[in-house]
């Protein structure tokens, strides 16, 4: 799915405007050498135009190194670092900041939840150090793929979307995958994280069943019926699409026929349990 190199990206920045600058930013590469992740933290940044709100949600006075109560700085350096294994953590000037994004980013396809808002602020801080973006054009949001999905199962059943079904949160429980808890959801690393997982949710056929009838995927039925449309079973993708209905139900807390209550609260899938084949 998507570009050979992918950059899983999130920022924390300081509010919604239209200037903002990010003062925290995750990104997890992986390309033909593997996985790699990097949380730069920009040094000394400039809050003449921070909002409160932006600050607060991020938890900027709590987290950013340089205005947390506590002094210990013993996880962060001040050098920069080329690409490598495991997770390099960086506290630096916001020139060398643009110059690592740009290193880190160069020829990736960007994910994230509503990602525009993130390479929106990160190439105005390239430009700012007269850098220019090198990413793919078209950053890819998990959120809107995950709810065109959806909304082809509801159709596939003929029912209506879920209108509960309107956050981020609840979209990628409705694919089973858990957001993060809430100490690290608004963390530059945990968003990414949470990107990562869900990408890996989707590309992987959420809710697809295991081999039944020589069907191993939800895109196997989608061959099957662009290929032979009036023999394909529509049958089957009405079952499927039910089960994974069932997952949307649960995510939205309502009750689900035929998967008792105790189940549901102990993290239940219905896609393994409602189904009748397993999954």
């Amino acid at each position: 799915m998507g570009n050979s190199v992918t950059c899983f990206v999130d920022t924390e920045t300081d509010g919604t405007h239209e200037r903002r600058r990010p003062w925290e930013i995750a990104i997890i590469r992986r390309d033909g050498d593997g996985e790699r992740s990097t949380v730069i933290t920009v040094k000394d940044p400039d809050l003449a135009l921070a909002q409160p709100t932006g600050l607060a949600v991020s938890r900027f006075f709590e987290r950013h190194p340089q205005y947390r109560k506590s002094s210990e700085f013993t996880r962060w350096t001040a050098v920069a670092a080329p690409i490598g294994g495991g997770v390099v953590e960086l506290l630096v000037a916001e020139d060398e900041a643009a110059r690592l994004v740009l290193e880190w980013t160069r020829g990736a396809r960007i994910v994230g939840v509503v990602p525009s808002f993130d390479t929106e602020c990160l190439a105005a801080m390239l430009r700012r150090h007269g850098l220019e973006p090198e990413w793919h054009f078209q950053p890819v949001d998990v959120a809107v793929k995950t709810d065109g999905w959806l909304r082809g199962v509801c159709w596939a059943t003929g029912s209506a979307f879920p209108r509960d079904l309107n956050d981020a949160e609840a979209l990628s429980r409705a694919v089973g995958v858990q957001p993060p808890p809430t100490s690290l959801r608004h963390t530059a690393f945990g968003d990414a994280e949470w990107v990562r997982r869900w990408w890996d949710r989707l590309d992987s056929d959420p809710g697809a069943p295991a081999g039944v009838g020589g069907v191993e995927s939800l895109r196997d039925v989608a061959d099957l019926v662009a290929s032979d449309p009036e023999t394909a079973g529509v049958e089957q993708v009405r079952v499927v699409a039910s089960a994974l209905l069932a997952r949307i139900d649960v995510a939205a807390g309502r009750a689900v026929p035929g998967l008792p209550v105790e189940r549901v609260a102990s993290g239940a899938d219905p896609v393994r349990e409602v189904a009748p084949w397993p999954f």
